[in-house]
Formats: structure tokens, C-alpha cells, sequence
């Protein structure tokens, strides 16, 4: 039948389809293109081409050794231009001016376009004080990233750096920037080793509050570890503690008694995953207490 012959077409190994292919593989095969095999046999026939691809392989490890985001504090630059910026080879800025557009960087930074250490303390005052005034976070968080940037390059660490990512990142917190919170406390969970701050407890416990908002259950596990028993008698991390606790156990009235009572500025990291969390709570209510639910109730037990 039709059927038959078309089904035993399609099966044939030698049909007309698999016939074009062959010719135009023959065709591939007797022009310009050669097997990868073949390839590494030419290049290793001719000492040359070997000697090339070795300078290039050399240079590209090279480069990837000179800047490492996840070992180097200075990822800052990273984004922009992978340079070697340790403290031998570090510059120093004669820039004056306060207010500075952040711009990436693709080259060397020219020191007449860096701010020094001086300049830039008085550029973060008017910062906060443009901010406390305005609220215009486009213009903060712009000329923040660029004093972020100008510390890098001239490799400046010290209270004054830190300093600096609290305020970026208190800013961010306030307005919701996931994104650049995330950046300032990864800069400041490796500045903590090296110098101390008055306010890096407070920051430990926005770190355990940010893992149950990314759901990082793995990372938010070996961090905890660390904690010393001085850093869980603290108020903002003691907390932190309770909610993880609350959020891990699904108590979901416990979980929004604490959302009441969240110090500082820990009520704007639970706002990122609080609807979140609601959800999830209502599930549970409507399964518990249908028929009917007040709505006062709702209200209450969700802390709206």
C-alpha cells in the first residue's frame, strides 16, 4: 500500500534524503575544511604555529590570574577593566572636584580624573547630605559608585572604605536596590576581616536576612557557623536569628510577630520577601479556618 511504501521509505538507510548528505559531505570534506584531528596534526607538525598558540595561551592565563573578582576586594574595577591595582603599583588622584559622573573604566584611570582620599570624604558628606534632603536615589547611588571606584583604583582600605559601602548600602536597603546591596555587602563580608567597624554586627545580622530573601539555605548554614557567641548576643543579629528560625520552621505567626519588632533597619531587608512569605501563610490560613476567615483576623495575623 501507499502507507507501506512511504513507511519503508522513511526507514531505508540508503533513501534519497541520506544520499544528498553524503554528497554534501563529500563535498565538505574535499574543500578547505579539515577534521579537528587533523587540525592539531598540522599545528603540531609545524613548530611556528606552536610556538604561537603557546604565547597565546601564556597571555590569556595571565590575564585571568591578574584580577580575580572572587578572591580580590577590588571588583570594583572588575566590571570595567581587569587591572592589577595592588599597593606598589597603586595611584594617587589630584582630582578636586566633589561631584563626579561614574563612568566604567576602559583604561588605565588617568590620576587627573581620580579623586584623593581628602576630596572624597567631603564628596560623601555632600552625598548624605543631598540625600537626606532629596531622596534622589538615580544621583546617590551614581555619585556613590563613583567614589566607590575611586577608592579602588588608588587602593584605599581603610575605616574611611568602609564607611563608605554602609552608606551605599544603607541607601540601597532604603530604596530597595537589590542589586547594589548585594555588591556593597560583598565588599564589606570580606573588609569585616580585615578592619573593624562599629557597625559590623549590625550588617552581619542584613546578611543572614538577605539569605532567607535569596533562599541561599546552603550558604546561610556555613555562615552561621562563624558566628562567635559575642556576634549572637548582638540585637540585630539575635533577631536575624529568630526569623531564620521562624522562616525555616514555616511559623508563620512568629515569623510577622518579628517583623514588628525588627531593629534599624532590618524591616527593609524582611520587606524584600515578606510577600513572599504571606502567600504562603494565607495558604495555610484559608486550609485551616475555612468556611469563612474574618478579614480583621488577616489583617492581624499577616502584621498588614
Amino acid at each position: 500500500s501507499k502507507l507501506d511504501s512511504a513507511n519503508s521509505f522513511m526507514n531505508e538507510p540508503n533513501s534519497g534524503l541520506s544520499k544528498k548528505k553524503k554528497k554534501k559531505n563529500k563535498k565538505k570534506n574535499n574543500g578547505i575544511t579539515v577534521s579537528p584531528i587533523e587540525r592539531n596534526q598540522q599545528i603540531h607538525l609545524n613548530p611556528e604555529r606552536m610556538a604561537q598558540r603557546k604565547a597565546r595561551f601564556e597571555e590569556t592565563q595571565s590575564k585571568r590570574n591578574t584580577f580575580n573578582p572572587n578572591t580580590s576586594p577590588l571588583n570594583e574595577v572588575s566590571e570595567d577593566l581587569a587591572i592589577d591595582f595592588n599597593n606598589s603599583s597603586a595611584i594617587v588622584g589630584t582630582c578636586l572636584d566633589l561631584e563626579k559622573e561614574y563612568l566604567r573604566l576602559t583604561s588605565a584611570p588617568d590620576p587627573s580624573t581620580v579623586r584623593p582620599i581628602h576630596v572624597l570624604k567631603r564628596s560623601l558628606e555632600m552625598v548624605i547630605n543631598h540625600w537626606k534632603q532629596y531622596q534622589d536615589y538615580g544621583y546617590a547611588c551614581d555619585q556613590m559608585k563613583s567614589i566607590r571606584q575611586d577608592i579602588t583604583v588608588q587602593c584605599i582600605r581603610d575605616s574611611f572604605t568602609v564607611q563608605v559601602y554602609e552608606t551605599h548600602a544603607r541607601i540601597a536597603l532604603e530604596k530597595g536596590d537589590h542589586e547594589e546591596f548585594n555588591q556593597c555587602q560583598s565588599q564589606l563580608k570580606v573588609l569585616y576581616e580585615e578592619i573593624d567597624s562599629n557597625n559590623r554586627k549590625e550588617f552581619i545580622g542584613y546578611l543572614i536576612l538577605y539569605y532567607i530573601f535569596s533562599q541561599n539555605k546552603s550558604d546561610l548554614q556555613i555562615f552561621l557557623r562563624k558566628l562567635s557567641k559575642d556576634d549572637v548576643n548582638d540585637e540585630v543579629i539575635s533577631h536575624a536569628l529568630q526569623v531564620r528560625s521562624a522562616w525555616a520552621l514555616k511559623c508563620y505567626h512568629k515569623l510577622f510577630k518579628l517583623y514588628l519588632s525588627a531593629p534599624r533597619m532590618a524591616g527593609y531587608l524582611m520587606d524584600w520577601f515578606l510577600l513572599r512569605e504571606r502567600i504562603q501563610a494565607l495558604k495555610v490560613i484559608v486550609k485551616s479556618y475555612r468556611p469563612t476567615i474574618p478579614v480583621t483576623f488577616i489583617q492581624k495575623e499577616l502584621s498588614f
